[in-house]
């Protein structure tokens, strides 16, 4: 079980590391450092001993190997897939150049936007592209409607954007994380044990996941066309358009437009084994989950962006109606139902999780900790013969060595 993992080096090797950083800013300053590690995912390595104390925090909070469903003594509606049901919506940002340039239909964004303008947070800290390495993406922190306009955009480059949270929070100013899933699950998880943490980050959006991809399907998609990632100025996997095209500009200026299809579909790709087990890849910790709302799951073609909403909290719903009456985003009913069309990926993932674990407790595996994310009765869903194909994809993975990683 997860009470075996001890060291951080434990957590990488088997296969748990996520890439958030949190681990970083846990441990005293200049005592782990990220690097490209594995299929250039970013890992932490070890500079200068870590302490006993240190070693404990990092293995007591990685949300790697710790997952904490959020509590509902508000009194809603709990849905096995999709957690508390504050209040489920869709909607878009009400600015049209929002809406169109940012990722589906510029929800976080626009979120993001108000709280900023009406001080509910100092800042936002989100991500945006690193401009020596287009594919990848660096922390922003921003101040301003304008700057959380220049982080839109779903980046699925590599990136661990809780390195510097205890920095934040040494400001001493209430701020917002709009980052993926497995971030907010840290921030969850740092919250319960530290009260400037509980105190400070007053707000919190996830998009749905569809895992964290290695890079190489985007370099053999630049091969294609004769480009790698050190002539390019800029890369955009979405946006301007739902889903927009992905769009790679050089250095020379000239850009090449491909679709989401191209991308995702024609390119199989590859992710970290940790995303395959994932018990929250839809934002279940999160004040406020968005994301895609084609109906099926996969786009027909380029549509005009609509986001499903899912608030999971009282301060989530607060914030939303807030934004609604401020005229930053539109809003329309949606139902638990629809949930379940447009996102039936991650009901699938969700419905599988306790046949895959049930796989790697038989392989000998270590077990990461999930608590009250439903996961039982998710796998009463399957029936015989679906529990059994997903219990020998998973373990003939496992037997492949896909859930091990070599450590830096």
């Amino acid at each position: 079980m997860a009470d075996n993992i001890n060291r951080i080096d434990d957590i990488v090797s088997s296969g748990y590391c996520m890439g958030c950083g949190l681990c970083v800013s846990l441990a005293a300053p200049g005592k782990i450092e990220m690097v490209s590690g594995f299929r250039k995912r970013p890992r932490p390595q070890i500079v200068n001993a870590l302490s006993e104390i240190e070693e404990a925090d990092i293995s007591r909070l990685c949300p790697g190997i710790n997952i904490t469903g959020i509590p509902n003594p508000q009194g809603y509606d709990t849905d096995p897939v999709w957690g508390n049901l504050g209040w489920v919506t869709k909607g878009w940002a009400a600015d049209p150049k929002v809406r169109f340039a940012a990722a589906t239909g510029g929800i976080m964004t626009a979120v993001g936007q108000h709280l900023v303008r009406t001080g509910r947070a100092k800042f936002l800290l989100h991500v945006i592209t690193d401009p020596d390495k287009p594919l990848h993406s660096n922390i922003k922190i921003s101040r301003s409607a304008d700057e959380v306009f220049d982080g839109r955009a779903s980046r699925y480059g590599p990136v661990s954007p809780l390195t510097a949270i205890h920095e934040l929070l040494d400001l001493g100013e209430p701020f917002a994380a709009a980052l993926k899933p497995c971030d907010i699950a840290a921030i969850r998880n740092l919250q319960r044990e530290d009260p400037r943490a509980r105190e400070l980050i007053v707000f919190t959006m996830a998009m749905f996941c569809g895992t964290t991809p290695d890079l190489e399907p985007n370099e053999i998609f630049l091969a294609r066309h004769g480009l790698d990632e050190t002539g390019l100025k800029d890369f955009q996997w979405r946006g301007n358009g739902c889903p927009g095209p992905t769009r790679a500009t050089t250095k020379t200026g000239e850009t090449l437009d491909a679709t989401y299809r191209d991308l995702w579909v024609e390119t199989p790709y590859t992710a970290q084994f940790r995303c395959r087990i994932c018990p929250d890849a839809i934002g279940d910790a999160a004040d406020l989950a968005t994301g895609d709302s084609w109906s099926g799951g996969k786009p027909t073609g380029e549509s005009d962006g609509v986001n499903a909403n899912v608030c999971h909290t009282p301060i989530g719903v607060e914030v939303l109606k807030e934004a609604e009456a401020a005229g930053a985003v539109v809003l329309e009913p949606f139902t638990l139902e629809d949930l379940y069309d447009v996102q039936p990926h991650h009901v699938r993932l969700k419905q599988q999780l306790s046949t895959r674990l049930g796989a790697m407790e038989a392989q000998g595996n270590w077990l990461p900790r999930f608590d009250g994310m439903r996961i039982a009765k998710l796998g009463e869903a399957l029936t015989t013969d679906e529990q059994h194909d997903v219990f020998e994809a998973t373990k003939m993975r496992l037997e492949a060595g896909k859930a091990t990683e070599p450590t830096y």
